[in-house]
């Protein structure tokens, strides 16, 4: 698994995200993201990634969040 610096690049979520942690350093969070065969950590917050990808697909973060609770 390679490691890479921090992005200021916006990182879209995608098939081969698997996870993206909140990290901390000072009072600024930042979000460490793993995929499949990869690692990196982006200058936005994971709240901030998953808002704009949503948006990226053509959908609001809001409007998921509505779909997925029918879904239940």
């Amino acid at each position: 698994m390679k490691k890479e610096q921090i992005s200021t690049q916006f990182y879209e979520v995608n098939p081969h995200t698997m996870i993206i942690f909140p990290k901390k350093s000072g009072s600024i969070v930042y979000s460490e993201i793993y995929e499949v065969d990869s690692h990196c950590t982006s200058k936005f917050t994971p709240f901030e990634l998953i808002k704009t990808s949503c948006n990226f697909f053509g959908s609001s973060y809001e409007g998921r969040r509505r779909i997925e609770k029918l879904k239940l």
